[in-house]
Formats: structure tokens, sequence, C-alpha cells
């Protein structure tokens, strides 16, 4: 028999105090699960019992239709051959893990954290192979607590949940050690319904918005809503604590969708103070005048304003040393407040002096007092803003929730930074992206004197360092901090994750932020600004999410270039993690190419087609195209669940060219979305397609132009053809842009 399969044997009966581990001769010197060389474990694929034939999971379920869940874990747990380990490099791991999950299902935690624990060791010594048998091990429990039905998990005697947090503990783990382990989520809404449903409530119990709660579902973790209960767990463990320092904000009439104090204009909070009498009329002038110089950027000295008669002084790019930046949010009062520009409370800047001097740094960079007050050189700035976080020494993160906010050496700081206002600007998100990492800190109150502050480093203090030796509340929040400044700007979706579940108090300055997040220096200075970006993102990207295309908003343009795309970027859809989304092709003239399904119309499709639209010409310009149904096509995508399709109208066979390979398409006009969920496909053919190139009246009808291009000799597109040449071809138009930008700076 193959070493890799092991027989999984008949049910027996689940039993909660049957050990799971195997007996095996004391050796503190060896680890007995450790042998180098043997093939990981393929659990998925199973020698049924007595027979010497391999069968598949879904088979053994239907030989065994009454198999609960636990005894299925509990089969593949012992079947997996784990041996107790008395080595003592193991153990001093396994004493390590003293935050592992609870679970009352005692017999099922000492077998995953011995399992653990030798599988760290293994890795440790180089073992890799013998590293990936384990990974095999926790990847087949995630499988089987994926895909089991319903019906066998119900009337559990032990907490699933616990389980299979446990289970999920060991596939986050892996990981880890393996970057390129895919793991299945092994939770499943039946199984946390009821536990999300507490920790919304616990949310509203303590105070916390529920927009910012649901805000960190949102293409944040893995599993998205099913972490909500592991956050909230902590949150209602330290409840008084949480509840006292949440900050002034009444976030009780807030919902999941809205909250109410998003987008209010906080450029007019009036300025904190520092001082202990909170009304100290002492103010420091900043001569905002002297900023006027275009193209450069500038701090200000702190060494040299220790009394009341110095007056600051700036420092130029070219001599400002070791700066800081300060990342902080208006609503504080830490932005210019009501008293004029460029004046400040002093004892605000000396707080933040005393910070900068506590880091060594020379100078500061503070929007307040760093932003040009002239319109062309503000718009000029502020393109450039990230900038002055990428350059900065050091990034101070100041929000009096979390200044309130007693430090505490567990998951309750990094938690406490989730849920602060800090957290959902979007500013805020893109000064965290471009700052150096182990340079950022975040300002906590001490934990024994409540007059002082404390400077914790983000990297060594806050976030989580290990899987393995941290709670899963601490892991979980560290992870939905380091995703968000480790992101990459691949796609669409990454943008919108990011400023979709954020916000400013001018609302126009999302789109200034995705074009800095994109890589570009948008120009706000003129009435399309908001196509403009978009336009320039994504032809920067080269390939999107197919998805985008079904918004049901108006288009850039009616015709040619662009004619399929909305007039901003934020009016795509986030999806989920169970969204499976194709890349299009977007070529220098804004024409998208790629594959679709594809289904010719009849007259009976006229009726059962319904436009999805959020403007009542997309409305009005579906229903005339569909007037004409012989001239329509359908197009979705094999993996679109949400019934959606495009409706398009193909105008020609033509060949184009990506990439260095030329391929035939057909030519479409871009109607809109449409839903077809009353429509029964039936038949339908791929086909490449290319919106937005043509611009002319159908002269044949979809039948015939389909014909055409299946009689037409050529390449097809299929798959992402252009990913070898991707790279290359996102370089050339990078350069392209820089040198337009390089244009416009010459000329200002």
């Amino acid at each position: 028999m193959d070493p890799r399969f092991r027989i999984l044997p008949r049910p027996k009966g689940f039993s909660s105090s049957i050990s799971l581990l195997i007996r095996a001769e004391k050796t503190p010197d060896t680890c007995q699960n450790i042998q180098p060389g043997v093939e990981p474990i393929n659990i998925f694929q199973f020698v049924k019992f007595k027979e010497q034939r391999i069968v598949n999971f879904n088979d053994y379920l239907h030989d065994f239709p009454n198999v609960h869940v636990l005894d299925l874990f509990q089969q593949i747990c012992i079947t997996a051959d784990v041996k107790h380990c008395q080595n003592e490099k193991c153990q001093a791991i396994r004493r390590e893990m003293i935050n592992a999950p609870a679970c009352e299902w005692k017999c099922f935690r000492d077998w995953a954290l011995v399992t653990m624990s030798c599988q760290m060791n293994s890795k440790t010594q180089g073992l890799d192979l013998e590293s990936w048998k384990w990974a095999e091990i926790a990847h087949n429990l995630s499988i089987v607590a994926t895909f089991t039905r319903r019906d066998k998990m119900l009337a559990a005697n032990v907490d699933l949940f616990q389980v299979h947090e446990l289970i999920n503990w060991m596939v986050t783990i892996n990981s880890h050690l393996h970057p390129s382990f895919e793991p299945h989520s092994p939770l499943r809404t039946h199984i946390t319904k009821q536990k999300i449903v507490e920790a919304t409530q616990t949310a509203q119990k303590v105070g916390i918005c529920q927009n910012r709660l649901w805000n960190l579902t949102v293409g944040g973790g893995e599993r998205e809503e099913v972490d909500l209960p592991i956050l909230m767990a902590v949150v209602e463990k330290h409840s008084t604590q949480f509840m006292k320092h949440r900050g002034y904000e009444d976030h009780g009439i807030c919902t999941a969708g809205v909250c109410c104090f998003n987008n209010i204009d906080n450029t007019r909070v009036k300025q904190l103070h520092k001082c202990s009498t909170k009304d100290c009329e002492e103010l420091l002038h900043f001569p905002l005048s002297e900023l006027e110089r275009p193209y450069e950027r500038f701090t200000w000295w702190i060494d040299d304003i220790e009394n009341t008669k110095n007056i600051p002084y700036i420092a130029t790019e070219k001599s400002q040393g070791q700066y800081m930046a300060i990342s902080h949010v208006w609503s504080d009062g830490t932005g210019g407040g009501i008293q004029g520009e460029g004046l400040v409370n002093r004892c605000l800047f000396k707080y933040f002096q005393g910070i900068a001097k506590e880091l060594r740094c020379t100078a500061i960079w503070w929007d307040t007092i760093c932003i040009p007050v002239e319109r062309a050189t503000r718009q000029n700035a502020i393109s450039r803003m990230h900038e002055n976080f990428e350059e900065a020494a050091h990034t101070i993160i100041h929000d009096q929730y979390l200044v309130q906010f007693p430090w505490t050496d567990d998951s309750r700081p990094c938690l406490a930074l989730l849920l602060s206002p800090w957290f959902t600007r979007a500013w805020t998100a893109l000064e965290l992206m471009m700052s150096r990492k182990g340079k950022v800190s975040v300002v906590y109150r001490h934990p024994n004197d409540p007059g002082r502050y404390i400077i914790k480093n983000l990297d060594k203090d806050i976030l989580a360092l290990h899987p393995a030796y941290s709670s899963r509340s601490h892991w979980i929040a560290s992870t939905l901090v380091s995703q968000l400044r480790g992101q990459r700007i691949d796609c669409i979706g990454d943008i919108l994750k990011i400023l979709k579940t954020r916000s400013t108090s001018w609302p126009r300055d999302l789109m200034v932020v995705a074009g800095l997040l994109a890589g570009h220096n948008p120009k706000v200075n003129t009435p399309g600004f908001i196509a403009q970006i978009t336009r320039d993102i994504v032809l920067g990207l080269v390939e999107i999410e197919e998805s985008f295309l079904y918004h049901g908003h108006t288009t850039m343009t009616e015709k040619m270039g662009f004619s399929w795309c909305p007039f901003s970027l934020l009016d795509g859809d986030i999806l989920t993690n169970t969204d499976r989304p194709e890349r299009v092709y977007v070529d220098e003239d804004g024409a998208v190419s790629g594959n679709w399904d594809y289904r010719i119309l009849d007259k009976e499709d006229a009726v059962n087609v319904r436009p999805y639209s959020f403007h009542i010409s997309v409305d009005w310009k579906i229903r005339v195209a569909l007037e004409q149904w012989e001239s329509c096509l359908l197009l979705r995508n094999t993996h679109n669940r949400k019934g959606l399709a495009l409706l398009v109208v193909p105008l020609d066979v033509a060949k184009c060219e990506i990439g260095g390979i030329e391929y035939v398409v057909l030519d479409c006009q871009y109607i809109g979305t449409v839903y077809t969920t009353n429509l029964r496909w039936g038949d339908s053919y791929s086909a490449s397609v290319r919106l937005g190139k043509l611009s002319k009246h159908p002269t044949l009808s979809a039948e015939e132009i389909t014909n055409r291009y299946y009689d037409t000799k050529g390449c097809r597109i299929y798959g992402r053809p252009w990913e070898d040449q991707l790279h290359s071809i996102k370089q050339a138009r990078k350069q392209y842009s820089d040198r337009v930008a390089t244009s416009n700076h010459h000329s200002f």
C-alpha cells in the first residue's frame, strides 16, 4: 500500500475521553513524531475499511451516512498516528503555547498541541518535508470541517466552535510556517451564527459602532465575519475598560452600513489642549506663507522652540534631518482648528515636540502646519502627502481614544487600535501603508499614571509575532492591521476594501487617496478629476477584475474607450472571499478584453431580462437595446453567483494584440448589466470579447456575427495569456505616466 495513504477505520462513535495520541517510549533526546523523508499524509483520499480501494471523502460519507463530524475528527486524529512526545525541545515549544484556544474536548487539544509542537521542532531542524506532513494533517481536518454537511454537526456534546477554532489555530500556524500553504476556512456560518449575533450584541452594549465593527470583516481576514466572536470576547471580558475609553462619540444610532460620524467636516473642530488647565490661550504662530514654494517638502525644527520668544522656522527637504511625521485624526482637535491659519496651541506643539525628542527626531512634519495655503501649491503638497510618511524617520499615531486607553501587555491595545477613529480614516490608512516598517509608534496612556503617556512600537510591542504563541484575538487583530500596512495594490478590489470601509472629511478626498494608493499623483483642479483618477488607476493596473464591469452606473463615456467603466472607481463593489474574480485586460485606449460565456437572446429573453441599474438613464439604455434583441448578446462569468450578466451588442470580428500575441476577438458595444435570474441559460458558448474599441451601428444580427467569429482562424483568449508580459506592460505605462507628470512639473 502507498505509505502516503492511511486506512480510515469504520466510525466507532465519538467519545471525548478517548486519547488521540499513540503511546510511545520516552525518548527525551529525540522526537518520535519526526521521521525524515516521509511523504505527507493525504487523508483526503482514503482506503476503504477492509478493502484495498482508494476512494474519495464523499464516498466515505456515503458509506457511513450517520457519522458525526466529531467522529470523523476523532478517526482522522487517530489515523494520523501522532505519538506522545517527551522530547525536550518539543515540550519546551508546547509550554510556550499557553495561549492556544481553549477546548472542552481536552484530548483533542492535547493532540493538537503535540502535533504543532513537533511540527515546529521539525521546521527548526530544517526538515521541510516532515513539517509539510503535519501541515497536511491540519489541512485534512479543515477540509472535513469545511465540507461536512450541517446535519452531521448537530447535537454535539462538545462546543463545536471551540473545536473549529483549535483547527483554525493549527491551520494559521501552518500558513505562517509555509506561506504557500493554502488552507480551507474551517468555520461555517451555521456553526458560528449564534456566536456572531452575540458578538454584535456585545458591541452594542459596550458602545462600539456597528459600522466600525462590520468594516473589520470586509475583505479583511480570510474568515471575514467569523472573526468577530473572537474579538468581541476580549471586549466583553474587559467591557469596563473598552466602555470607559470609547471616546466622546455616541454610536448608538449607527448601523452596520452607516456610521453617523463619517464624512463630518472635522476641519472646524476646536484645537486640542494638552495643558493641565485645558484652556491656555498661548498660541504659537507658524508662518505658512514661507511654505509657498512648489515641489518642496517642509518640516519644522523643534530644538529652538523652548521659550515664547523664539520664532519657529522651517527645514527644507535638503536640510531637515531626521523628522517625525504625525498621523492623526482632525476630529480630536489636532487639526488647524478655528483660531486662524498657522496658529497652534503652544501646549499641543510642545506635547508633540516632547514625543519627537523621545524618538530622537529634530523636526516635525504635521499637516496642520506643513501644508501651504495657496491653492496650487496646496494641491501639489496634498498630492505628495504620502511621501512625507515614506521619508520620515518615525511615524507617530495619535488618537485621543488610544491616548486615553491604558497600555496592557496583551491583545487589548491592538484591538483598541482597530476600533479607534484613526483606523476608520482613509488618509491614515495611506499614512500607515507608506510608513517604514519598524518605525511606527502609537501613543497610549501610561498603565500606572493616568497623567502620562507611553509610546509603543507597532511592530515590536503591539502586533503579535507568531500565531503559535499569541492568543487568537491578538493574532486576528494583528493580522487585520498587518494586512492594511502590507497591502499590495494589484487590483481594484485592493483599493475598494481600503476606501469603502473608511471616510474622509471631504468625500472627494477618497478619490485622491485612491490615486495615491495606486502610485499616481492625482490632480484635483479640474471638474473631471474623479474620472481622470479612475482612468489613470485602471490603465496603470493593466488588468482588472471582470466583476468591476457589473456596476449598474452611468459610464465614463457612451462610446469607444471606457464606455464600460463607471465614472468613479468607488462605484465598484467589494468582493467577498467566496467570490472568484476573473481578470480582463485593459489596453492603452481603454478597451477591455477577456473571455466570457455568451448566450444569444431570443424574443422571450427581452421580457425575462431585467436591468440592474442605479440611474434611470442606465435603465432606459438597457430597455432600448432589448427592443432590438436580435442584435444583443449576454456575457457572463462562469463563477458569477449573483445572477448578473453583461448586455452587449456585437459589432464586428477583429484582431487585437496583447503582450506581443495576436488574438481574434468579438468587438462589442457595452450596454449595461442585467439580472438573469428568470432566464434559463441552456446552451452557452465561450468567446474572446473586446468592449470599447468600435463605435458604429450593428449591420448583422448577433447570431451572424458570432458565426463569423467562429469561422475566423486565430488565437483566442483563455485564462490570462498576458500574465507573463504583465510586468513589462505595467512598467511601460508607468514610465509614460511619469514622463507626463514630469512635463506637468516643469510647466508648473
